[in-house]
């Protein structure tokens, strides 16, 4: 195997007299498979003489191959624009990208107008025309129109050649990111959903390192808690000293009752404010436990009831007193009832 590739080519260079270097596969006497660097130069006084060098670069060959195949899982191709020829040279990953044939011939101005039309488009304008004016790289993640119409996100990646000061080229990877960028941005959307949900509802939340003692509020929970936030040291201790003091013991064993897994975070509680006014806390949370089942972490959510229990301590008074003047009225009743019976038995006695 290894004669046969070579031969044809060292026939070639034996007649031009030519120093060439190729890389052919070859099997190894214990049957394994190895790609061999070969070098051959003409000597010189000779002719038809040449000096063979022989390189095992199986390894070389390798990592070439696995480099080729990550690329092409990881859909990332490469580019170069030489601006001395006016050339322009796609990778094969990058034009299936573009969803193109592999004997496509691109060329700059064809390559831009493949970003759609507006912001993208105008975005890949200015960062090639800065590239080749000053030689800034760029790394953009913008939307292509490919050649079926099919619209898609992509990161194009590219650093300018330069010669004495003037950029000759540039060149860069080109991935394809359509589905990880769709997944983001329908994140953000439903991460902008949540703030806008979170800050209507008056929520606040926070994330306890149970390991660590480290308590992170967001900036809800302050205003829930009437704490300023310079103030708050971010620690489980910082939270147990604004619990009203006769709520403070039967919270902290809740508290502990969850990360313990005993039950499940959901209670109320008094919350002594820095102006000394009081905001009863509905508070419910989660526990988090790492790869050994040990409790690492509680998330959870804070909400200011205090508008609901004093509405709720108003229509309890309200109910005790209807419930009074429903019982004045029965007895009332039931004394007029007896003074109207007494009469008219008194009357029937007479008549």
């Amino acid at each position: 195997l290894f004669l046969g590739e070579l031969s044809a080519v060292f026939k070639h260079n034996l007649k031009q007299k030519d120093d060439f270097i190729e890389t052919v596969e070859m099997v190894s006497a214990k049957g394994k498979t190895k790609w061999i660097g070969v070098n051959a130069y003409a000597t010189h006084g000779n002719d038809g003489c040449f000096q063979l060098s022989f390189n095992d670069v199986t390894q070389q060959k390798i990592q070439y191959e696995l480099g080729k195949q990550a690329q092409q899982i990881a859909r990332v191709g490469s580019w170069t624009v030489n601006l001395v020829k006016n050339t322009v040279t796609w990778s094969n990953v990058t034009k299936e990208i573009h969803e193109l044939p592999l004997d496509y011939e691109p060329d700059l101005e064809t390559g831009i107008n493949f970003y759609k039309e507006g912001d993208s488009r105008n975005r890949i304008i200015e960062v090639v025309s800065e590239c080749i004016e000053t030689g800034k790289a760029f790394d953009e993640e913008l939307v292509l129109i490919t050649a079926k119409g099919n619209e898609k996100w992509v990161r194009s990646i590219g650093e300018a050649n330069r010669v004495n000061g003037k950029t000759v080229g540039f060149s860069g990877v080109f991935q394809d990111i359509d589905e990880s960028k769709r997944q983001q941005l329908r994140y953000e959307v439903l991460n902008d959903r949540m703030r806008v949900a979170i800050g209507s509802a008056n929520i606040g939340i926070w994330d306890f390192d149970i390991v660590n003692n480290n308590l992170i509020w967001n900036k809800k929970m302050y205003e829930l808690y009437g704490v300023k936030e310079e103030d708050f040291n971010g620690v489980f201790e910082a939270w147990e000293a604004t619990v009203h003091p006769e709520d403070k013991e039967r919270a902290n064993n809740e508290v502990q009752q969850a990360i313990e897994g005993e039950k499940g975070f959901n209670t109320e509680f008094r919350s002594l404010k820095s102006d000394c006014s009081t905001a009863f806390i509905h508070a419910e949370g989660k526990v988090f436990y790492d790869e050994k089942d040990r409790p690492s972490r509680m998330i959870g959510a804070n909400t200011d009831i205090s508008r609901i229990k004093r509405q709720d301590q108003r229509l309890r008074q309200l109910l005790n007193v209807t419930e009074k003047q429903n019982q004045r009225l029965l007895d009332f009743t039931n004394i007029v009832s007896h003074n109207l019976r007494s009469n008219s038995s008194n009357i029937s006695m007479l008549a």
